[in-house]
């Protein structure tokens, strides 16, 4: 979605749904798109190991961000001024 704030006027949302008919395409701008999107809650993943060891996954090479106490706190702080309104 942030490629097509910096390129609004080039971007276009298609969405593509089957009916009886065939194919029904519709075309969105990236207000319109925004305006029918909703951030969710953030979701924490984790990885434990099943057995008896207790093992701290690496998370090298991937994309993956540890969590923190100061990142949690930080995402709920940002999670509750968006849900407050804030823009």
């Amino acid at each position: 979605m942030h490629i097509s704030i910096r390129a609004e006027e080039r971007f276009t949302f298609v969405v593509a749904f089957l009916r009886d008919d065939g194919w029904a395409f519709h075309e969105y701008t990236p207000d319109e798109f925004m305006q029918m999107s909703y951030i969710p809650p953030f979701k924490i993943f984790f990885n434990v190991p099943v057995g008896g060891d207790r093992v701290v996954m690496s998370r090298n090479g991937s994309g993956a961000v540890a969590l923190s106490r100061r990142r949690l706190t930080m995402m709920s702080e940002l999670f509750a001024r968006f849900r407050g309104g804030e823009r």
